[in-house]
């Protein structure tokens, strides 16, 4: 029998990134019945209002492409505790993840 994700995981906390439709929205709504406490990023669709009564919810809009923006949901996200895990629910590439120049060889 397969294990619950909440057996893997030490740290209740989880953030989503492009967690308010599809597979993210998804994402979020599996991972709060199974009484986690997410953070959920977006970029432009606005996080249903049925899911923002949730308590063990917050949402924060991040394009993940913009560095700042990265900077500034780190450290609101990190207001509740360092997440346990990332789920990466976008079909952008992080800005973080791209280089700024090309690496030395």
């Amino acid at each position: 029998m397969p294990t619950q994700l909440g057996e893997k995981l030490s740290k209740k906390h989880v953030l989503v990134t492009g967690g308010t439709k599809g597979i993210g929205k998804a994402t979020v709504e599996t991972l709060m019945e199974q009484g986690y406490f997410v953070s959920a990023t977006f970029r432009s669709t606005e996080p249903d209002p049925a899911l923002k009564e949730h308590s063990n919810l917050r949402t924060f809009r991040c394009d993940v492409t913009n560095k700042e923006e990265i900077e500034r949901a780190i450290a609101e996200v990190q207001k509740d505790g360092d997440p346990g895990m990332v789920a990466t629910e976008t079909d952008q590439v992080p800005a973080a993840a791209v280089p700024r120049r090309a690496p030395d060889f």
